[in-house]
Formats: structure tokens, C-alpha cells, sequence
């Protein structure tokens, strides 16, 4: 964890944080990059995909749960991460705006491997009693951001905002 953890910190160097990497993005868009800036016109079931990594991390009873939830999410987000950055570039973004997403692409397919084949397999070698909490962290995460998907779905296919107010269109 401490590996995939010291490459999204930028490996030491504070310009290639992902944080500041999505700020880039963010001010591609002309979007407000401040801290919290949208928190108010996000709905629940965004939130919650946040609060759960949150309340794994926040709590060392729900540790594997946690180790679980990261792999998870390390082995299923090349693909939706090169998603994102084809369809800012068709947007007209360009390489800076999409860094973060081009970012993640690479880094990834290499954490990907290492929460699989390292992080979790090591803690179920040395605590395989929290096998289930490990399943329950992975079977969380991908219930949320499917409820997530579904929300952004149904709002675009009504061609209705998924935000609970329009902040955005009031700037």
C-alpha cells in the first residue's frame, strides 16, 4: 500500500501529486480547484464513493476491508481512466488538462499488480482471517460506483444535470 500510496504523493515531488495533477485538470475545464469548492452540489451517492475509502482508512478494524477496496479500484481503473483522457482530448483538452488520467493509465497497470499479487495476497498470508473483510472492501467499492454510474447515466439520459443544484451553470 505504501508503494501505490508514494506514487499518487508524486514520488517525492510535490508538482506530480495526483491532487495537484486533477487541480491541472480542473483549471483545464475552468473549473474551481479549491478545496471542497463543489462539495455542496454533490449528491449522495457521489459522496459516498469517497466516504467509504474514508471510513476504511479511518477505522483499523476495517484495514483489510481497506486493502480490498484499493485493489479493487487499482485493477479496474486503466480502462476508465484512458476513457477520460480520449474524451477531454476530443474536447479539445490538451496534454496538461489530461495528465492526471494519462497519469493513472501508466501507474495503474503497475499497481494493479502490486495490490493484486503483493498487497493483498500478502495479508491473507498473514491474517487469513480477514479474508472476508478483504471481499467485503472489494464488493463494497464496486457497489457504489455502480449506484454512481447508474445516477450519471439516468441524469445524462434525461439530459438533466447529475448535481444537485447548478453551481456550475451560476458562475
Amino acid at each position: 500500500m505504501v508503494e501505490i500510496q508514494f506514487e499518487e504523493y508524486g514520488s517525492g515531488n510535490a508538482a506530480e501529486m495526483h491532487s495537484v495533477l486533477f487541480g491541472n485538470t480542473m483549471r483545464a475545464l475552468n473549473l474551481d480547484s479549491s478545496y471542497g469548492s463543489y462539495v455542496e452540489v454533490l449528491p449522495g451517492v457521489t459522496l459516498a464513493t469517497v466516504n467509504l475509502v474514508s471510513m476504511f482508512a479511518l477505522h483499523r478494524r476495517w484495514r483489510a476491508a481497506l486493502v480490498g477496496h484499493l485493489a479493487v479500484f487499482e485493477m479496474t481503473s486503466v480502462e476508465p481512466m484512458a476513457r477520460y483522457s480520449s474524451a477531454l482530448d476530443r474536447f479539445g483538452i490538451g496534454p496538461e488538462g489530461r495528465r492526471f488520467y494519462d497519469v493513472h493509465v501508466e501507474a495503474d497497470e503497475r499497481h494493479a499488480v502490486i495490490a493484486r499479487d503483493r498487497m493483498v495476497a500478502g495479508l491473507i498470508r498473514a491474517e487469513p482471517e480477514l479474508g472476508p473483510d478483504v471481499l467485503f472492501g472489494a464488493a463494497a467499492v464496486l457497489m457504489l460506483e455502480q449506484r454512481f454510474a447508474a445516477h450519471l447515466l439516468d441524469a445524462w439520459g434525461s439530459n438533466r444535470s447529475s448535481l444537485i443544484s447548478s453551481k456550475l451553470n451560476a458562475g
